[in-house]
């Protein structure tokens, strides 16, 4: 998944990290969590940033941490051709069942009553770790 051009975010908000950035301790693509501040950063360690902050991200793991940008490259072939730098996050109050394929999810609350497909369900149901985290309403 591409980052946002711009990424606007607020202490509050709910986001989720969209590129593993650190597997060991579990900041992997799907994590969520809340924003809950902003840290300065040099200008040079981020140069599309125009205010030359961070945010910090409390996961729901109850980690704390300062999110730095990532880079993206964008290949043809073996190539690099460009790339795109932005802090790994999106806003995650709701997911489509299409843009949760591929995440790690902690935990799920959904309504599958208009699913038109077994493969629908599954692909929703399979991307969160545990049953315990899965809550179904309609």
């Amino acid at each position: 998944m591409i980052t946002l051009d711009v990424l606007k975010i607020c202490v509050g908000a709910r986001v989720m990290l969209i590129k593993n950035t650190n597997q060991a301790i579990g900041l992997v693509n799907g994590a969520t969590g809340v924003v809950t501040g902003f840290k300065e950063v040099s200008m040079s360690a981020f140069e599309n940033n125009p205010n030359g902050l961070v945010p910090i991200v409390l996961f729901d793991s109850g980690m704390e941490v300062t999110l730095e940008a990532e880079k993206w490259d964008i290949m043809e072939g073996t190539e690099v051709k460009a790339f795109h730098r932005q802090i790994p996050l999106i806003l995650a109050w709701a997911l489509s069942v299409h843009k949760c394929q591929g995440l790690t999810l902690d935990r799920l609350t959904t309504d599958l009553t208009r699913a038109f497909g077994s493969g629908m369900v599954y692909a929703a149901l399979s991307r969160v770790t545990t049953i315990h985290n899965v809550f179904l309403c309609n």
